[in-house]
Parts: structure tokens; sequence; C-alpha cells
């Protein structure tokens, strides 16, 4: 039987997918370019700095962040509070969830068909993102990304502009073989086609069904590190690249150089690093924040690398810096 939906209900679009998939890119895409629309965000993430709200450009009184465990599990009942929280100060156009990279989307989706819940929203859509180059590693690591592959109404194949010809026809089959029925739709530095993302209605206000499968364990760990003094840009970029080595598939965070005049954003993605600057502001007053994700990985080793990146003494001149003459 298909429910229709209320036209007081707000529509929520659950943005999902595995660590380093591309999902804040796409969302601040969406938010970039909601053609006036009045867009709440929550941000849930892994890890023990809320890293994700300074990436994101959105209004801050929009911006709701859950911490310290996934969306899917420890906060259910947090979740509830906040979309009861926003509906009081709506009215809204939509809410989007980004779901932290390392949950399960099932025990999210049964939260919002919960009854309580029905009675204020209704879910719109399940997007998921799939990394073109590298899906295959995510579907071999963990079987949490399978999941959300087959819960997904509609996949974004992020990275087109990373993945060969090759890869990116692999990673196209390997998402039809978890989820025929998904569209798939490309994206290539965070853009998407905004009609198929933000006008249809998936579900057309259907109610939504979710097998009652045991949630999975996605078994990560997590570690943040930070530093008031600035880092040594080359010890720092060292450090990185020996993190795959060390069970690390995932960092982000803010990085201050002891050379320099901004922050900046910084990524690993597997053994793909980027850094970027954060704003043309002074960094004068800002520390350094890192949030690493993975599997077997030792604290106390991670946090000595990260404390030898430190700038002890006056560094050398910047890499891309122009030598006088």
């Amino acid at each position: 039987m298909v429910l229709l939906r209320h036209r007081n209900l707000i529509p929520i679009t659950i943005l999902s997918g595995f660590l380093g998939s591309g999902k804040t890119s796409v969302l601040n895409y969406l938010l970039q370019n909601q053609q006036q629309k009045k867009i709440a965000v929550i941000v849930n993430e892994f890890g023990d700095i809320s890293m994700d709200h300074q990436y994101i450009q959105h209004r801050e009184e929009d911006l709701v962040q859950l911490a310290n465990g996934c969306i899917c599990c420890t906060v259910r009942n947090g979740l509830k509070d906040v979309i009861r929280d926003l509906a009081d100060r709506g009215p809204w156009d939509g809410i989007i969830i980004e779901a932290s990279g390392a949950a399960d989307p099932g025990p999210l989706l049964r939260t919002l068909m919960d009854q309580d819940m029905e009675e204020l929203v209704y879910l719109d859509a399940l997007l998921t993102m799939a990394h073109g180059q590298q899906l295959p590693e995510h579907l071999e690591v963990s079987v949490v990304s399978r999941r959300q592959l087959q819960a997904a109404d509609l996949v974004i194949l992020s990275h087109r502009d990373m993945a060969s010809n090759r890869q990116w026809q692999q990673a196209t089959a390997l998402v039809r073989e978890q989820n025929p029925a998904a569209v798939i739709l490309p994206s290539d530095r965070g853009r998407v086609p905004l009609q198929a993302v933000l006008a249809p209605s998936a579900n057309n206000g259907a109610r939504r069904t979710w097998s009652e499968t045991a949630p999975v364990e996605h078994s990560f760990q997590s570690l943040a590190v930070t530093s008031a003094a600035p880092l040594s840009f080359y010890k720092f970029r060292s450090w990185l690249e020996s993190l795959p080595d060390r069970g690390v598939i995932r960092a982000k965070g803010i990085a201050v150089f002891h050379r320099g005049r901004r922050t900046w954003y910084v990524h690993l993605v597997g053994r793909r690093i980027t850094c970027d600057p954060a704003s043309k502001a002074s960094a004068t007053g800002m520390e350094s924040q890192l949030v690493l994700i993975g599997r077997g990985i030792q604290k106390q080793d991670l946090e000595a690398g990260f404390a030898s990146c430190i700038e002890q003494q006056r560094s050398r001149r910047w890499p891309w810096a122009r030598r006088s003459r």
C-alpha cells in the first residue's frame, strides 16, 4: 500500500557513502546551488574532533552537528531530538543528513520510519556516494560499503577525474552488482546534475521499507590529534605518506604550517593526499586538528608521529616559494 505524504511533512535526504567517497564536496555543491530552497543540514561524524562542519559551506544557524558516534547507532535518540527541534524552527524545504562514512544506513532508516518521526518527516531519497577509482578496495575492506550501496535510491559515482576508463567501468559494474535498481549519476569534483538530485522525490511519498537485519559493526577506530604549535610542512608530508602502512585509510583536518599565513584543509584517502587553502585569513591563534580513521591502528605510535611534525626550529623555504636572486 502506498501512503500519500502530507504537505506539512519535511522531506529528508540521506547522503551516505564510504570514507573518502566525496560526500562533503557534493553537499557543498548542493547547498551552493539550492535554488532558493531553505535547507537544514545534520552532520554526523566518526571521530573525536568534529571536522566536517568546517568544510561545509552553509549558514551556521542551519547546521546541526552530532558528534561522538555513528548516526546509525549510538545517537538514534539524539537524532530524533534534533529533527524535532528543526521542525519547530521551520518551515523547511528539506533536511539533508550527511551520515558517517562508517555508518550502516539500516538503523538510520528505521529511525526515520518510527511512528513519531513519520508525523514530522518522510524519507525523500537515500543518496550513496561511490568512489569511481577506489570502490573495489572499499567493497573489499568493509561490508558497510556494500550495505550503503544496497540501500541507495540513487548512487553518485564520484572522482571521475581520478579514474581511468577501465576503473570507471569496473566501478559502474560493481554498483550494478550491489544494487541493480539504483540510478547512477556521475560526479566530478562534487558537481552533480541538480535536477536529478534535488527536484524529484525518489519515493514519491511512499512508506520506505527496510529489512530487519542486524546492523553491521564497522570495526573502525578513530584518533584525533591536535597541536597549538605550527607544523613542519616537510615532516608532516612525510608522516602523512606513511599512514596507509599503519592501517589508516582516511584522514582529514586542518593544518597550520610554520611558514605561511593561512590554514590548510588536509585530506588523505588511501594513498592520495591533497592540501587546499582554507581561507585567506591569518592562521594566528589557530591550531592544527586531524582525525585519523582506520583498522588496527596503534594510537601511541600515531600520536608520536604527529608530535614529531611540530616545528622546533626555523623551517626551510616553502616548496613553492620563489627563490630570490
